[in-house]
């Protein structure tokens, strides 16, 4: 999927010449987890996520055309109880909660990272097992998702959800 992707893109910039590097976007979570009170109750790696073919058309569809796919968008953390892998394919949860989604504060963890922290919170008990970065707060477009191990919480708790992006090239 990436090659494809750099392909044409170096295409539509330089051409036929030969694309000799190399461009890798990993994706990783964290979870902070607190009780109504504020107070920390559990910190997470996720670890890395699954990003998804609908957000890399997103992002294609950005670079000609940002003012109707603006890339920026993708900030709005949503969670689920859904169990099941992630694939290239998903375009939503398998199981959203019904939390409101997170608008997620933006910036950089580094030139090459990207970074949203957004927080959603509880009302209802949950155990939530999947995340998911959207360009709108209801509906959208995936950019990832990611499955993990259970995140209990109760009515008045609040998981923020810290994502980034790293970009490398090589």
């Amino acid at each position: 999927m990436w090659k494809k992707l750099k392909r044409w893109l170096f295409k539509r910039i330089f051409g036929d010449r030969i694309l000799r590097d190399s461009l890798k976007m990993t994706g990783h979570l964290y979870a902070k987890v607190y009780d109504k009170d504020g107070n920390l109750k559990e910190e997470r790696d996720l670890g890395c996520n699954h990003i998804v073919s609908a957000g890399v058309q997103y992002m294609v569809d950005g670079f000609q055309d940002s003012s109707s796919y603006p890339i920026s968008n993708f900030k709005y953390h949503d969670t689920g109880t859904g169990t099941t892998s992630p694939t290239d394919a998903d375009t939503g949860l398998e199981t959203p909660t019904g939390f409101t989604r997170g608008t997620g504060s933006q910036g950089e963890d580094d030139a090459d990272d990207y970074k949203t922290v957004a927080t959603v919170s509880a009302t209802d008990t949950k155990a939530i097992t999947e995340w998911g970065l959207f360009s709108a707060s209801t509906g959208g477009t995936m950019w990832s998702r990611h499955t993990f191990g259970a995140i209990n919480v109760v009515s008045g708790d609040s998981v923020e959800f810290t994502y980034i992006l790293n970009v490398q090239t090589s």
